[in-house]
């Protein structure tokens, strides 16, 4: 994957999946680091603050709030820690902020025996928050800016994606005959309150294309083994989910996209 002119790949490795980066120098490992849960969030933590529990502390790489506010005391979801000094445990934090964490910091890992797909996208106004979102069929669906791998958490339990997208400041995820979308603008958000929201194929998906048009008309193409649909609208208020075929579909990993026209194999081209 190329993020910002930079080169990132991705190796199985005995039993591990491990992330590179080019450099002048050859390839370097791209350490992950070590996640913890919150809930009760009552002061914001952004990229750079320092969470501390008495003499213990870590270094917040980034702050995922999956649900509730910090303005009324309920922020919940995950903290990307490194480096941690000492122990964090159950309980209350404060620091640049204030939360109480659900247990100990855990290493974020990724099995093998997978295949990655990615897509480049920025969900703010700033120029400096382009970022990869994917998926591999095996481990979490994630996102990775160049230095801080995020897994995501969607709420499929052991289900991985096959297939991912961001389309209409959504970002997309394509389980067997299930189509999700994060909340608008919020890629850790995957609760219909915030927004998100899920549509049923009845077919096994295989694979998402953006189709080009006009503001009004880009499109999504869900593409399955035996059926092909196209997602209209631009949020959960007026999408129109429709089934433009009900024989052609696609086989994984097939679909490209050429002058804004989707192009796939078929299960009838082989």
């Amino acid at each position: 994957a190329v993020l910002n002119n930079v080169v990132y790949c991705w190796q199985d490795d005995a039993d591990q999946l491990k992330l590179y980066k080019a450099t002048a120098t050859g390839w370097v490992l791209v350490p992950y680091y070590s996640e913890v849960s919150f809930t009760a969030g009552t002061a914001e933590y952004v990229d750079g603050d320092t969470i501390t529990q008495g003499g213990n502390t870590a270094t917040v790489k980034r702050a995922v709030k999956e649900s509730g506010d910090w303005l009324a005391g309920t922020a919940a979801g995950r903290l990307i820690v490194d480096p941690v000094a000492g122990v964090l445990a159950a309980g209350a934090a404060a620091g640049d902020g204030a939360c109480t964490l659900s247990g100990a910091p855990a290493q974020i890992t990724c099995g093998p025996l997978s295949r990655v797909q990615t897509v480049v996208y920025n969900f703010t106004a700033s120029t400096t928050t382009r970022r990869l979102y994917g998926c591999d069929g095996v481990n979490r669906e994630f996102e990775f800016d160049g230095e801080v791998y995020v897994p995501l958490t969607t709420g499929m339990g052991s289900v991985r994606a096959v297939a991912v997208a961001c389309h209409k400041n959504h970002l997309f995820y394509l389980y067997n005959g299930s189509l999700q979308h994060s909340g608008i603008g919020n890629p850790y958000a995957w609760t219909p309150l915030l927004g998100a929201g899920e549509l049923g194929t009845g077919d096994i998906g295989t694979n998402l294309t953006t189709v080009s048009g006009s503001e009004a008309s880009a499109a999504l193409m869900v593409q399955c083994q035996d059926s092909t649909w196209v997602l209209y609208g631009t949020s959960a208020a007026d999408w129109q989910f429709q089934r433009i075929s009900e024989e052609g579909g696609a086989q994984p990993y097939s679909a490209q996209a050429f002058d804004g026209a989707p192009i796939a194999f078929d299960q009838e081209n082989f």
